[in-house]
């Protein structure tokens, strides 16, 4: 079916997306700033959460995308609904992700030095193989001055042409990550991910989910992460 208000599903890789981090990584700041992303973003997602599920620590979410065709103006409607699980509870130890879910999204906070944990983690979850699911590593609060100091040192920060935010080109993430795990002692982390990752299987991504702005909260690099884990995009 097409037309104006017509809807067509998405394809979706099955089950959920597993929000992975250590305590303080900021998962719970990006699962709030997920609906101001999802407004601010050209064309804009608009999303819905199932609260019953919040004592499981996981989120139902449901993603809707309106994009306007040009020929007669008409618009087709874009309906996308998958699960994101936060399978380890606050300031629990790392839980390595099982064969259930579809993607992860591994939140790497810049602003702690010692390991928390990722790269035992990613080896229990490896085996005796490669992980199969796709990789998004966010490095985190990135808006931290300290941390825009290190990008600026990397040589990797940028600034939006739109409104002046700085940022890290999606080019650039990777090598920002590797310049964090350089200076702040977390190289086991990277090791771990090329170990067992398939470098086609992983993005990277800095992330801010209060973003520069505070009124209103322009989140930067949070709806993109997820979009790429569940649809490759």
């Amino acid at each position: 079916m097409s037309g104006r208000g017509a809807v067509r599903p998405a394809p979706v890789r099955p089950g959920p997306v597993v929000l992975w981090g250590g305590a303080g990584s900021g998962r719970t700041t990006f699962l709030a700033a997920l609906a101001a992303a999802a407004a601010q973003a050209h064309p804009p997602w608009q999303v819905t959460g199932r609260a019953e599920q919040a004592h499981e620590y996981a989120l139902s979410a449901d993603f809707t995308v309106r994009r306007k065709r040009f020929l007669r103006f008409r618009t087709d409607t874009v309906r996308v609904a998958f699960d994101l699980a936060v399978t380890d509870r606050p300031g629990a130890d790392f839980t390595a992700p099982d064969d259930s879910c579809s993607g992860i999204v591994y939140f790497f906070d810049p602003t702690r030095s010692a390991d928390d944990g990722a790269a035992d983690a990613i080896a229990e979850a490896a085996g005796d193989g490669p992980v199969p699911h796709p990789l998004a590593v966010c490095v985190t609060k990135y808006d931290e001055p300290d941390i825009l100091a290190e990008a600026r040192a990397a040589g990797v920060l940028a600034v939006d042409d739109e409104g002046g935010t700085p940022t890290v080109p999606i080019d650039f993430a990777e090598r920002f990550f590797d310049h964090l795990c350089d200076t702040g002692g977390r190289a086991a982390v990277r090791e771990a991910i090329k170990r067992h990752f398939a470098p086609e299987s992983v993005r990277y991504f800095t992330t801010s989910s209060i973003g520069f702005h505070h009124d209103p909260v322009r989140p930067v690099n949070v709806l993109e992460p997820l979009l790429w884990v569940k649809l490759g995009v």
